[in-house]
């Protein structure tokens, strides 16, 4: 995606004991909302399995992300 030219600004790691360690230079939040107040996010793509599609894009409204695209 960043190839493509498209501004990532990080992820959001998929559990409470998933590291936090930054991956490909870019920052792992712990939630959507640390996501959006650390770097003004506005969408989210969502890459989980099937079963943790709601739970993850919950998170990212609840999080203050505008555009969810699963």
């Amino acid at each position: 995606m960043r190839a493509y030219g498209t501004n990532v600004v990080g992820g959001v790691a998929a559990s409470a004991s998933a590291s936090l360690d930054p991956i490909a230079g870019m920052p792992v939040f712990a939630s959507c909302a640390e996501a959006v107040a650390q770097s003004g996010a506005r969408a989210s793509l969502v890459m989980v399995p099937p079963l943790n599609v709601l739970v993850a894009a919950e998170d990212a409204l609840a999080g203050g992300i505008e555009l969810v695209v699963c």
